[in-house]
């Protein structure tokens, strides 16, 4: 809800003040230090492109919202950039990861072989916690205001609303946290011995430290009545 508040409602300025002040979870090049942007805003209203526009106050990048800059605007303000697509993704990701309160970035195969021997390890019914793709299945829907998620995810250019899945938005099931927080280090340890040879070592304790992010992961969030999951995948 920030996200979208930021970036379809708060004029430039008072976005960076706003995004400046939050502490990235996850760091990235893009600076909103009002001091890095004034002389950018400056320059911009010396060019052509400001004094062709400036007539018209829709155009005026200190009222329109951070989501509404003009390609023109953005190429101004961001030169270094290759394309007004590419600093408009640049933007979004690093206001996105001001707002990301917990991260778990892990390979893809080896997060859900880590999941499926855990649930075998524990005796579970993988398919009560688990879905096909090995990935926490999707609980109620109720919690997410789809109009809300639509206008964050047409924020990003990546997002294709005729394809499946990117990003995808749910809700995690609540059979999904007891897996990881019931585990116990006996419940690893058979996880490991099942899923990797003893002389394996890289590879158990690459297993090792996914498991542990998870089950730390799922200790912070397992209370919540409404862990959201807004995952942008993308081939990098």
């Amino acid at each position: 809800l920030q996200l979208q508040e930021i970036w379809s409602k708060r004029p430039i300025v008072t976005a960076f003040t706003r995004l400046d002040e939050r502490v990235a979870a996850i760091q990235s090049a893009v600076s909103f230090r009002i001091e890095d942007l004034i002389p950018r805003l400056s320059r911009l209203k010396r060019s052509v492109t400001w004094l062709s526009n400036r007539a018209n106050l829709e155009l005026d990048p200190a009222r329109i919202p951070l989501g509404d800059l003009l390609p023109e605007y953005l190429i101004e303000l961001y030169p270094e950039s290759i394309s007004a697509d590419a600093q408009r993704q640049h933007l979004f990701s690093a206001t996105y990861y001001r707002y990301v309160v917990t991260y778990y970035r892990g390979d893809l195969d080896g997060t859900c072989m880590a999941l499926r021997a855990l649930a075998q390890a524990r005796s579970i019914d993988v398919d009560s916690c688990i879905g096909w793709d090995c990935l926490p299945l999707q609980g109620s829907q109720e919690w997410i205001p789809a109009v809300i998620t639509d206008e964050i995810r047409g924020l990003d250019w990546r997002y294709v609303a005729s394809e499946a899945g990117t990003p995808a938005t749910y809700v995690i099931h609540d059979e999904f946290w007891p897996l990881l927080t019931k585990a116990t280090e006996a419940d690893i340890e058979i996880a490991l011995e099942q899923t990797h040879a003893s002389d394996q070592n890289d590879a158990v304790e690459k297993t090792r430290q996914t498991l542990t992010a998870l089950i730390e992961l799922a200790h912070t969030w397992y209370r919540s009545p409404s862990v959201v999951g807004l995952c942008y995948q993308c081939a990098d």
